[in-house]
């Protein structure tokens, strides 16, 4: 079998496993506990966190002052992210801001918020996926709750100018939350600050379970659930921790560039009609949207898995689904490159061996799929 979906998860890496074992067997105290034993468990759990948010580039300021809270998925934390930050602002300003490429779990929290009785700012973005800056701008004249973006798309890897964004919040005072799910292990330090921010340990082959929001106690509002503090085992953090380490080693993250380039432009020596989403734009190192007109994402994708290779359309969360591709459609893409787009997305156990046997998989079945 040949996986080429790691943006929907990457198996975990044996070191994060590794890290986790090592952690159950130095632990064993309860973290509240006043004994010696807890005393020690506490300082193990604080030394993770420390250690995950220095490696995240400390996104939402000092770990020191950084609240954090633990969830089993990052639509889990997405979801208590942006309702808390929404409601964490005075009642005239009952206004989020977000694009119409942002991830389900983000979406379906904007709907959840509209039926509350807030309103939506549909920020534009260009045919790449980038948000419009200079109409982010026009929207932020208005009084909002909040802006939401995603720091990397889950269908393209198209990159955000979250630096920007974060800038023309400031100037008016407004929070931000960035889904960091897709970027959190795949970019190198972030060149923002935020006042929310979510990640998934699964998503850069950390332990699955484990998804960390981010957040500016400032914004914690009455929505934030106080007193329901999620939690993560200690052991967990361990492993996440650990792949973070191994996830944004600089050697790694060229090598994945270089496999994703090999397999670009063999693709489109393959099949001259493939078209690259968001080719000229920055992206992660691992991933490739790639449409291949006029053959439907659907059949190529069931030919494939019949093959032994795995990927994807987009989201798993809104796999199966007959609908056209809500990001795509967004950046004003031409129907028959939103019906015929596939995701290729690499990861920790890549290999260049699997990358050349899925590349083989490919221009066997796109062969086949274009003369039927």
């Amino acid at each position: 079998m040949i996986y080429f979906d790691h943006n929907a998860t990457s198996p975990i890496d044996p070191q994060a496993l590794a890290a986790i074992d090592a952690a159950f067997a130095r632990r064993w105290g309860h973290p509240q506990s006043l004994h010696q034993a807890g005393r020690a468990a506490a300082a193990m759990q604080e030394e993770f966190t420390s250690e995950i948010l220095r490696a995240l580039g400390e996104p939402v300021g000092p770990s020191e002052t950084t609240h954090v809270r633990w969830y089993p998925t990052g639509t889990a934390a997405n979801r208590a992210a942006l309702t808390a930050l929404a409601y964490a602002a005075e009642l005239p300003y009952r206004r989020v801001i977000v694009t119409r490429t942002e991830h389900p779990s983000l979406i379906r929290t904007v709907e959840e918020l509209v039926r509350d009785g807030f309103e939506v700012a549909w920020a534009r973005v260009d045919n790449s996926g980038g948000i419009d800056l200079e109409h982010l701008e026009e929207l932020l004249r208005q009084p909002a709750s909040c802006v939401a973006i995603q720091w990397v798309s889950h269908e393209t890897g198209r990159i955000q100018p979250v630096a920007a964004v974060s800038r023309l919040c400031a100037e008016r005072e407004v929070p931000l939350h960035v889904d960091g799910v897709q970027g959190a292990g795949k970019i190198i330090g972030p060149d923002f600050r935020c006042q929310s921010f979510v990640f998934s340990a699964h998503k850069f082959a950390g332990p699955r379970g484990v998804a960390g929001w981010l957040i500016d106690p400032e914004y914690l509002g009455r929505r934030s659930h106080a007193g329901e503090e999620p939690v993560a085992p200690i052991e967990l953090l361990a492993g996440v921790a650990a792949a973070l380490r191994r996830s944004l080693d600089p050697s790694f993250r060229e090598r994945l560039k270089g496999w994703r380039n090999h397999l670009q432009s063999e693709l489109l020596e393959a099949y001259p009609r493939a078209a690259i989403h968001a080719e000229k734009a920055p992206r992660v190192d691992q991933t490739l949207s790639i449409a291949f007109p006029p053959i439907e994402r659907q059949s190529l994708l069931m030919a494939l898995d019949l093959e032994g290779l795995c990927c994807s359309a987009g989201a798993a969360c809104a796999s199966g689904s007959a609908e056209p591709s809500p990001t795509l459609v967004a950046m004003g893409l031409p129907r028959d490159l939103v019906r015929s787009t596939i995701r290729l997305s690499l990861g920790m156990t890549t290999t260049q061996e699997e990358v050349q046997e899925g590349l083989g998989i490919l221009r066997r079945v796109l062969r086949r799929l274009a003369n039927t």
